[in-house]
């Protein structure tokens, strides 16, 4: 199928349009984002634009003698373009939608309509109103364009927690990484309803992920990080990878991969043989490199750096520690590489044998649950959650943290 042709309506610095481009292009949207108007001559997202070799134009405003006339001429640039579906990423003016385009444009507000929404409501003005009324949640929603301020049919939501001591300028950041997951999924859940993605017969298509955290180590049994210290399994942990193996015999999955560090591995081999296959390596999947943390006692990290145990605690995901991977660019590779093996084997069954900074971070991203998210779920050892995407809706948790499995039940410490 054709990607769909996506044009792109800004007036500022183009965020949201490089975001979108960046999902297209990725494979997360159906779509590919094929020409940008914007309403200021000064908008970064021009540069943007020229830089991504996507097709640009100005209309602006007070060059038309309303929001009838700015649609016209915004949309007919589009139409030169072959665009199907229009997107709003931070577009300030209100223009009426012509009627070959009702029903086939977008916007994202950076707020859960209809809280802190209408005329004037764009931007930082949106925050300020949020941390002024004190409520203790906003997010972003997308929704149908009509020819009213932030109305029309909602698509999608996402909660963003307001958290204390938040400034306009934190708040924003956190909205905007909510919107940066947000948008491409309601633009490729529009997208697959009008292709009906369906398969013959009707049926939905859906692909199952068997995300499997490996067996105890002596490090988890200490109560260390383990990061990159690529440790074998004890005792306890190689009798749980025989267990998880024997809970999945008869899962009729394609193929079995795994993160290449020892623990995962030798997993990931005991699930493999009862249906004579070999796990595939898989090295967007291995653990997080916590540089000088590496295998070290937590209780020494309390001691040596607090400020940084409290961060580990209360907010992972923006831990930065010298020479460290952060869970943020775990999720990145982990997440990008979860979606070409969605397109490599979609419909199918497949095991991933990994570890908890993975899963967690997978799982985050596919149920788009917003900062923080790392202490929102719970893996145990050789435990496994069930992750499916669906053609027609998306993706969803049907399983987590199934241990029932196991012979011998020791959780790990929080």
């Amino acid at each position: 199928m054709k990607p769909v042709r996506l044009g792109m309506l800004v007036s500022g610095g183009g965020r949201t349009f490089q975001n979108m481009v960046e999902a297209c292009r990725r494979g997360e949207v159906p779509g590919e984002v094929v020409a940008l108007v914007s309403s200021s001559p000064k908008a970064y997202a021009l540069e943007r634009a020229k830089k991504l070799g996507i097709p640009a134009a100005v209309v602006r405003p007070r060059d038309c003698s309303g929001p009838e006339e700015l649609g016209e001429r915004t949309f007919a640039f589009l139409r030169k373009h072959g665009v199907q579906w229009a997107l709003m990423g931070g577009y300030m003016h209100h223009v009426l939608v012509p009627e070959d385009f009702e029903g086939r444009v977008l916007n994202i507000h950076p707020a859960l309509i209809p809280s802190f929404c209408g005329k004037g409501m764009y931007g930082r003005h949106v925050h300020e109103a949020v941390l002024k009324a004190g409520v203790k949640v906003t997010g972003v929603t997308v929704h149908f364009v009509d020819d009213e301020y932030d109305h029309g049919p909602i698509v999608h939501q996402a909660a963003v927690p307001v958290e204390p001591g938040d400034t306009v300028e934190t708040l924003s950041a956190r909205v905007f990484e909510a919107e940066k997951r947000a948008y491409p999924e309601a633009v490729r859940r529009v997208l697959a309803k009008e292709a009906g993605a369906r398969p013959e017969g009707g049926k939905e298509r859906v692909t199952r992920f068997y995300l499997v955290r490996h067996g105890e180590t002596e490090l988890n049994r200490t109560d260390c990080f383990r990061g990159a210290a690529d440790v074998e399994l004890n005792d306890l942990g190689r009798r749980q990878a025989a267990q998880v193996g024997r809970a999945l015999e008869k899962v009729p999955f394609t193929a079995v991969l795994s993160s290449p560090m020892k623990r995962a591995w030798y997993t990931a081999q005991r699930i493999s043989e009862a249906r004579g296959l070999s796990p595939r390596p898989e090295p967007a999947f291995r653990n997080i490199d916590l540089g000088p943390w590496n295998g070290k006692p937590k209780k020494e990290v309390q001691q040596e750096r607090p400020d940084l145990w409290e961060k580990w605690l209360t907010h992972p995901e923006s831990l930065e520690i010298p020479g460290a991977e952060t869970l943020r660019q775990v999720q990145e590779r982990a997440w990008n590489r979860l979606l070409e093996l969605l397109e490599e084997f979609r419909g199918e069954t497949l095991v991933l044998a990994t570890h908890t900074t993975v899963i967690k971070p997978i799982l985050a991203r596919a149920l788009s649950v917003p900062e923080p998210w790392f202490w929102r779920f719970h893996i145990d050892h050789a435990a496994y959650a069930v992750l499916e995407h669906r053609s027609l809706r998306g993706w969803c948790l049907a399983a987590a943290n199934r241990t029932d499995h196991l012979e011998t039940f020791r959780p790990e410490p929080a």
